[in-house]
């Protein structure tokens, strides 16, 4: 109780507006409209839904080591994984990179074997 008054109002006869200040004392039960502003303090719970704004900065993708299995391989092959003719041929998420002889492979690093393509990242 505050100054010995009760701890809830009743709110049997609501006002019509809301008010300009918070009242003194809690109500007994929620009311069925929310305030016109946020309250000055923060609720004890998280908020149920999910943050939908982007961070600041991405998170970066190791540089992973180049790895050839040669021609035609029989493997369903990893990101910086190679000679992949088409994107069947690379782990799901992955795409065969087609590249020219003396192309870098985007986020790999390593020897290249000729014209070789290798599993990445889409871009």
């Amino acid at each position: 109780p505050i100054d010995g008054q009760q701890d809830t109002v009743s709110t049997e006869n609501p006002t019509s507006a809301p008010s300009i200040a918070p009242t003194a004392r809690a109500t007994s039960r929620p009311t069925s409209a929310p305030t016109s502003k946020p309250t000055s303090s923060a609720t004890s719970a998280p908020t149920p839904s999910p943050i939908t704004s982007a961070t600041a900065s991405p998170t970066a993708v190791p540089i992973l080591q180049i790895i050839d299995f040669g021609a035609d391989p029989d493997v369903i092959m990893s990101r910086c994984a190679g000679d992949c003719d088409k994107d069947a041929d690379c782990e799901e998420g992955l795409i065969c990179y087609q590249r020219d002889a003396g192309d870098d492979i985007p986020g790999c690093k390593g020897n290249l074997n000729g014209n070789s393509d290798y599993c990445v990242f889409p871009q």
